[in-house]
């Protein structure tokens, strides 16, 4: 019979380290995940490709000694529709007042704030490397990363635009766990324009929402009864409006931007007072 002899202590060792390996292995991937996601910038970020970011959306990176900042100022983020429109420009700065070395690893910050009815879009970041030149010229660094919006969705109809029978309907529709917001606009170039106020209980995707309404026109403001919204791939009917077919936007209408901008979802009102 053979006798291989195991060395106890040795094999002790190799569990332990492996067993440090396999926890930092799971703190990163928790780290990354939750918290900053690592690029092969040597930076990290608290949002990673494909994200999905609502209409206030904080941003932050962690330069990592590998990131221009110049007199405080760490860059630029911008903030691009799928068109390429541009949504917002924030500045990169600082999270603390305490700055004192620009090789100092530093976590930088932007608050993107934006309206936009695009369901997709890029985060475009550029650094701050100053305004050196030869050997203190820094390092221009800048890259972009796809996103997606929690938007709101609307849809509209104009006609007999630019002629004195113009007219036009359009309505904003925000979606919020479970509770559902929307702004209905009915214009014309006559008398007796209507702006509703609708609510009720909905998800993104049902076929058909049933809301309360409260109706502001002529300078009057009232409680409106029920509104049914019925739905149809990208194109929403309104059962109080039957002549009318809504079609779903990426933006707003040209001949409705007169109106002004849509209300954000915390100016509709729920309540009749």
């Amino acid at each position: 019979m053979r006798i291989i002899k195991v060395k106890l202590k040795s094999l002790f060792q190799k569990k332990i380290i492996l067993l440090f390996l396999f926890i930092s292995g799971v703190n990163y991937i928790s780290f990354s995940q939750n918290t900053l996601v690592f690029d092969t910038l040597g930076i990290s970020l608290n949002i990673k490709p494909y994200d999905t970011i609502s209409i206030t959306h904080d941003i932050i990176i962690n330069n990592n000694n590998n990131w221009g900042i110049f007199e405080g100022e760490g860059g630029i983020v911008t903030l691009y529709d799928e068109n390429k429109n541009l949504l917002c420009q924030q500045f990169l700065n600082p999270n603390s007042e305490l700055y004192l070395n620009p090789n100092d690893s530093i976590e930088l910050y932007a608050n993107l704030h934006f309206s936009t009815f695009s369901k997709k879009g890029i985060i475009e970041f550029t650094n701050n490397p100053g305004d050196g030149s030869g050997e203190e010229a820094g390092k221009r660094v800048s890259f972009d990363i796809p996103i997606s919006f929690n938007s709101p969705d609307y849809y509209g109809e104009i006609h007999d635009q630019g002629l004195v029978e113009e007219g036009g309907n359009d309505i904003v529709i925000y979606y919020l766990n479970g509770m559902v917001k929307a702004h209905l606009r009915n214009y014309s170039n006559s008398y007796d324009n209507s702006y509703i106020d609708l609510f009720g209980k909905g998800e993104k995707g049902d076929s058909q929402l049933k809301l309360n309404s409260i109706i502001f026109s002529e300078g009057e403001c009232y409680e409106g009864g029920d509104f049914k919204l019925n739905f149809n791939n990208d194109i929403l009917k309104i059962d109080r409006l039957p002549n009318i077919t809504l079609n779903k936007k990426t933006k707003m209408i040209s001949g409705l931007k007169w109106m002004g901008n849509m209300p954000k979802s915390s100016e509709i009102k729920t309540t009749f007072k």
